[in-house]
């Protein structure tokens, strides 16, 4: 006789109790409604109020809508319309969000692609994308004129240009200004999509998300309904908007009457600098990577007040897992503010699940969990049959409800690989390759990957699209990209190659990495093998790769320090990068022997200590060798030492009167002018 086994229950009542109210989370809000009905909503309330600030200037909440309407009225005359794709290629700032908001009044998508992508990930992601329109900025216009796909038939300019193209209608600034004032309708409807944003790919290439308008705004409804924003209010805007994070920086605040303050991406590596506009800005929400926040945390100055950012009451916490020490050492600083793990993924419209975190955690906690389900949102763990996993065993996370995503933009395959359903209701389910676990108190844990995808300092990488970018370049045989975390948490990919021909040159790989992927996504170390560790069956065994000792690669010629600065200065390197001193030479970047904007930061607080070194972190990033840094500094403290002979020589003359008022007014300004 057959057995059918999926007729056997093997949930107890309690279980199916428990999971069913854990989802039972339906809210009636606004429906019907779109992202731009909800701001023009705001703005008939508070017009006159600052909307965004942006490095000592701003906007208001009317001067924005009418710059919007405007830019709506443009690229609707240019045959924009909903659903329709628009690329925007521009730096965080007050017109970006003006680009951003013009595109959704009207009607269409906007699609997020950050300027610093390298050359060819930007080409790729506007001819997938097949956008028709391009928004951006001149100088950014001229690097990318001559590779613009076939679709793209329109750029509007967020400064003003002269460039031409044949096959281009291109405005500028004063064209999309000139457009008639007063009010716009949005043509667009809440099944319309208002963004399409890219993901890595495990298929090698990334996968612009698909989201409507209903699906985001549950997300920002839920987010008020939690933590009610007031116009007193100020969110913090550090998120490039090719991430889903920034979504919700965007729009939460400005559908709700409160401000936005910009933050350059210089100010966000810095954790000082961050710190500094935290406190001036007088931010009540931000986000956290949790390895940034570590670094964050090592920034504020706590011996002056118990209290150094009194106007925090929040801060999310995403991206990564979030660890029980890390909590503990918030709230060793801060007693006010308050951290909400949040978890999701742009597939389900920025998050599915919130903890709340009011205090630090109790001894003998070994985790943070992910928590319950938003609003409208269902989340189930599934085993490898696709059923439902009982109390306290490990299966794979999948999320239902309003946010999901429509899917992939054009990749029906992906997009069905990565859906399920519900074993009983046929409830659509987002995959999320996550795994985790359900307390009996109805609380989620997570518990790590089921695949290639890992969380580096925030960002989703898939380990395929790495590795499909080492396998293209040539001489290259066989390659596994792995990642690992080191003792502060942070999250480094590792490279493993063989080659045709023994001895190919890393740095000439490393150059053709970073003409196709982001910064984060190329591997710190890298590693020659004369052949592959397998399995039994043949596949490389990825878990006896070799650990890397020492130096991996070298792009130059070893050249060792040449005086007690840099000797100190080789020392401090190799204990952030955990390597031998011998293995830093001066002419070696910190980059390409393991570095990352991670462990620059490190580097950094800990030269300033060891040394006295007043360089910035944006420094370090500009000269980022030891002899480079060297040449900088040594000048430097040369121009000023003269500066200051000068100066002295100056003040003489002024005294004894060998120079009058006027002509000494010129020397002055001349000495400023260096």
């Amino acid at each position: 006789m057959d057995l059918d086994f999926d007729a056997f229950e093997i949930l107890s009542a309690e279980e199916e109790r428990v999971i069913a109210e854990m989802n039972q989370t339906a809210k009636l809000y606004d429906d019907h409604v779109t992202i731009p009905d909800l701001f023009a909503r705001q703005v008939a309330i508070t017009p006159q109020q600052t909307a965004i600030y942006e490095y000592g200037s701003s906007i208001t909440y009317a001067q924005l809508e009418e710059q919007a309407n405007r830019m709506a009225r443009l690229l609707h005359a240019a045959g924009v319309r909903p659903n329709q794709r628009v690329a925007v290629v521009a730096e965080r700032g007050i017109e970006l969000l003006v680009a951003v908001f013009g595109v959704l009044k009207a009607g269409a998508a906007y699609v997020p692609i950050d300027p610093d992508y390298p050359k060819k990930r930007i080409q790729y992601m506007l001819r997938d994308s097949a956008c028709g329109v391009l928004i951006t900025e001149s100088a950014k216009l001229q690097t990318m004129l001559g590779d613009l796909p076939e679709s793209m038939t329109t750029v509007v300019c967020l400064d003003e240009t002269k460039m031409r193209a044949d096959r281009l209608t291109v405005y500028q600034r004063s064209d999309w200004e000139r457009q008639e004032q007063g009010s716009w309708a949005c043509p667009a409807g809440e099944n319309d999509l208002a963004y399409l944003i890219y993901t890595s790919g495990s298929t090698g290439d990334p996968k612009g998300v698909m989201m409507t308008h209903k699906a985001v705004l549950n997300t920002l409804f839920w987010l008020q309904d939690t933590f009610c924003l007031t116009a007193e209010d100020v969110i913090a805007q550090k998120t490039s908007a090719s991430f889903t994070d920034s979504v919700w920086e965007f729009f939460w605040p400005l559908i709700y009457g409160a401000k936005l303050s910009i933050f350059s991406s210089d100010t966000v590596k810095d954790p000082q600098r961050l710190y500094e506009q935290l406190r001036d800005d007088k931010i009540t929400i931000t986000q956290f990577v949790p390895a940034q926040m570590s670094l964050f945390l090592d920034a504020v100055p706590t011996e002056e007040t118990d209290h150094p950012l009194p106007e925090l009451k929040w801060v999310f916490n995403g991206g990564e897992a979030l660890l029980v020490n890390g909590v503990r050492d918030w709230y060793s600083t801060f007693q006010q503010a308050k951290i909400a793990n949040i978890y999701g993924m742009t597939e389900s419209a920025i998050y599915a699940t919130c903890y709340l975190i009011d205090a630090s955690p109790a001894e003998g906690e070994l985790s943070i969990p992910l928590g319950r389900p938003l609003a409208n949102t269902h989340v189930y763990i599934l085993d490898k049959e696709g059923q439902l996993c009982p109390f306290e065993v490990k299966g794979e996370i999948c999320i239902g409800g309003i946010g999901l995503t429509e899917g992939y933009w054009n990749k029906a395959e992906a997009t069905a690989k990565a859906f399920t359903q519900h074993p009983k209701t046929g409830e659509r389910l987002y995959r999320t390759g996550d795994l985790g676990l359900l307390r009996p108190d109805g609380i989620l844990e997570y518990s790590g990957r089921k695949d290639d995808q890992v969380q580096v300092r925030g960002y989703r990488v898939e380990l395929k699209e790495v590795e499909r970018a080492v396998s293209v370049f040539p001489g290259i045989k066989e390659t596994a990209v792995i990642a690992q975390t080191d003792e502060f948490g942070v999250t480094n990919l590792l490279c493993y190659f063989t080659s045709l021909e023994k001895g190919l040159e890393v740095d000439d790989l490393t150059t053709h990495l970073r003409e196709i992927l982001p910064e984060y996504m190329i591997p710190g170390f890298f590693m020659e093998l004369l052949e592959m560790p397998l399995t039994p069956n043949g596949k490389i065994d990825r878990k006896n790769l070799p650990q890397p000792e020492g130096r991996v690669h070298r792009s130059t010629a070893y050249v060792a320090p040449r005086n007690e600065r840099e000797h100190m200065l080789t020392k401090i390197w190799a204990g952030i990068l955990n390597i031998s001193p011998e293995d830093v030479g001066i002419h070696d970047s910190f980059f390409e022997i393991g570095g990352n904007s991670i462990s620059i930061v490190r580097l950094h607080r800990k030269m300033k200590h060891a040394l006295g070194s007043e360089a910035t972190v944006a420094e370090l990033f500009s000269y980022p060798t030891i002899a480079a840094y060297m040449n900088h500094f040594e000048n430097q403290s040369k121009d000023d030492e003269q500066l200051d002979q000068d100066l002295m020589s100056l003040l003489d003359q002024i005294e004894d009167g060998s120079l009058d008022v006027s002509e000494s007014i010129r020397a002055l300004d001349h000495l400023k002018e260096g």
